[in-house]
């Protein structure tokens, strides 16, 4: 296995000026996975009229993996549960995944690109693109891990 490090959020602006240099998307495309780490920094919190801010870089990345799902597996495990702070009894055969669209009109706003299909939900431009993508890629995630479960 091979690591590649690159630039992004609070680092690449203090280092580069911008959240997302253009190198690492160049990076993470040619890669075949991205593990990824935080972005702020405390300097950056307290300052809502900054030009670049490190968020910007998340956003970026996922525009540019065309990325639009955040999955969220939740599980137990008992040897674990005595950290949990919900009582054991709530906790047993809990397994289930949480999927959360990351690139629609909630984190992008209302820039939704010319000439694209717009759907709108609960007043919030969804493109009807994803509308499509995100209820397919969440039933195939439920079903191949059904028949992992069962086998």
């Amino acid at each position: 296995m091979t690591y590649h490090e690159a630039l992004i959020g609070a680092d690449a602006i203090d280092k580069t000026g911008t959240a997302l240099p253009s190198e690492t998307i160049d990076t993470c495309l040619d890669c075949d996975a991205v593990l990824f780490g935080a972005v702020g920094h405390p300097k950056y919190d307290n300052d809502p009229n900054a030009k670049v801010r490190p968020e910007q870089g998340i956003l970026g990345i996922r525009k540019a993996l065309q990325l639009f799902a955040n999955i969220r597996p939740v599980t137990t495990y008992p040897t674990l549960q005595h950290l949990c702070p919900i009582k054991p009894k709530n906790m047993e055969g809990v397994d289930f995944i949480i999927f959360r669209e990351l690139t629609g009109g909630i984190y992008f706003g209302k820039n939704i690109p010319p000439k694209m299909e717009v759907l709108q939900v609960m007043n919030v431009p969804i493109l009807k693109k994803r509308s499509k993508e995100f209820p397919t890629s969440h039933f195939n995630m439920h079903k191949k891990k059904k028949e992992t479960d069962t086998g």
